[in-house]
């Protein structure tokens, strides 16, 4: 049953006859609380004076408040998003950085600058200022405009410290309710920028069709992001912008242009894009207006454009592009010399690997060293016999790719062609 709030001392006199009066029985009933909401409870409150009691939410008695200093520069308000200020003892400040991964508090009660108040980090806060719409069940990090928090999706990201228990329609300035988290996550991986699952199919001449199981895309601090099955991105390079070039101008002929998968920390929106720069330089996302809010990359691969700026046609799994068709870097070649063979024209110099197609024709006498491949002059990397006239065709070797070269010498003046039939990039796939 409840309790009974009364005065300590009890009056048995009888009471007077005069009921304009206080009576015995009048102070000696349960005292009468006014002000206040259903389920607040009293507490002493020492600021007042003289001191005396005020009423408390129910979570305050199990998850108390922090007293810190207002180290922020001005007032502040109950529901203000602050952080941690390191400039002095037990003080807070506000941040005007989006995602910060400071410990972030939530104001309970009006602060003046200099003055201390209480401040909430853990469980439920009734009130959160936000900035823009907030949907319910999506988590908040910290906005861009100091003391306000913002939407950060569905997702677990970096800089994310509470769980919205109610929305806001927005736009504009609001509050909504949420469950603190205590701290803000920081995701921690392995490997950095790398994408898993990757699948790039030559759509047409001038499209690529993208979709990835795992993008981890890191921006310039190292700060990761992840998206999980991206679907499928299809890339245009005739145009520039999102899910095209990262430059105005159109790509040079016969030349390489790489892919990235780009991400928005704030959104959780990914998309691709394409650019002349290899890594680890990465895209560009300052010039173009829509590829400004990406601040987040991973590297995917490069391709090749032809002498009229059309895709060569091919396939990737992972980290490996191949040809449809091979493409020939040398025909009937009859070196009795080791000559170089530039793989130039098909493998990008970012590449980790080529794979070579071989066909040499035979010879009438069997050869033990009928043909030579070699990465580094002079050093055989792998030889071939031939044994009786018939060609040889079909042998698939894979080389590290070096210098985009590969040398080649034949024991007798016979023709030997060499295709390359694609080749492996450094993108963790």
């Amino acid at each position: 049953m409840a309790g009974q709030v009364k005065h300590q001392k009890v009056l048995a006199q009888a009471d007077d006859a005069d009921a304009n009066s206080v009576s015995p029985t009048d102070w000696n009933a349960p005292l009468v609380l006014s002000g206040g909401s259903t389920g607040q409870f009293l507490r002493r409150n020492s600021a007042q004076s003289p001191e005396g009691m005020d009423v408390a939410w129910p979570e305050d008695l199990y998850l108390p408040s922090a007293t810190m200093l207002n180290n922020s520069g001005g007032a502040v308000v109950a529901g203000d998003v602050v952080v941690l200020d390191s400039a002095a003892n037990n003080a807070f400040k506000k941040i005007a950085s989006a995602g910060s991964l400071l410990p972030v508090f939530i104001v309970q009660e009006n602060i003046n600058n200099g003055a201390t108040g209480r401040v909430k980090q853990v469980g439920y806060a009734a009130v959160v200022a936000v900035n823009g719409a907030v949907s319910r069940g999506n988590y908040l990090m910290t906005d861009a405009t100091g003391g306000l928090a913002k939407d950060a999706g569905a997702n677990v990201i970096d800089g994310v410290f509470a769980a919205a228990f109610t929305g806001f329609g927005g736009p504009g300035t609001g509050a909504v309710a949420a469950l603190l988290f205590g701290s803000t996550v920081q995701i921690k991986a392995v490997g950095g920028r790398s994408v898993k699952g990757l699948i790039v199919d030559w759509a047409s001449s001038t499209t690529l069709d993208v979709s990835a199981d795992e993008f981890d895309l890191a921006d310039a601090t190292g700060k990761l992001m992840v998206k999980y099955n991206t679907g499928v991105l299809t890339l245009n390079i005739s145009n520039s912008g999102l899910l095209g070039r990262d430059q105005t101008g159109a790509f040079s002929a016969s030349s390489f242009f790489h892919v990235y998968g780009i991400g928005r920390l704030d959104t959780g929106v990914v998309s691709v894009v394409a650019s002349v720069n290899a890594p680890p330089t990465g895209p560009d996302l300052n010039t173009i207006a829509a590829l400004q809010p990406y601040d987040h990359w991973c590297y995917l691969g490069a391709y090749r454009l032809d002498s009229g700026t059309l895709i060569l046609r091919g396939s990737q799994k992972g980290d490996l592009w191949e040809y449809e068709p091979e493409q020939n870097i040398l025909d009937d070649g009859t070196a009795t010399t080791e000559t170089a063979v530039p793989t130039s024209a098909f493998v990008p110099p970012n590449a980790l690997s080529v794979k070579l197609h071989v066909n040499a024709a035979g010879s009438t006498a069997a050869q033990a060293t009928s043909l030579k491949i070699r990465i580094h002059t002079g050093i055989e990397y792998r030889t071939f016999q031939v044994r009786t006239a018939t060609t040889l065709d079909g042998p698939g070797i894979e080389v590290p790719n070096i210098a985009q070269n590969v040398f080649y010498l034949r024991q007798t003046a016979l023709a030997t062609d060499l295709f390359v039939c694609g080749y492996r990039v450094s993108n963790g796939g």
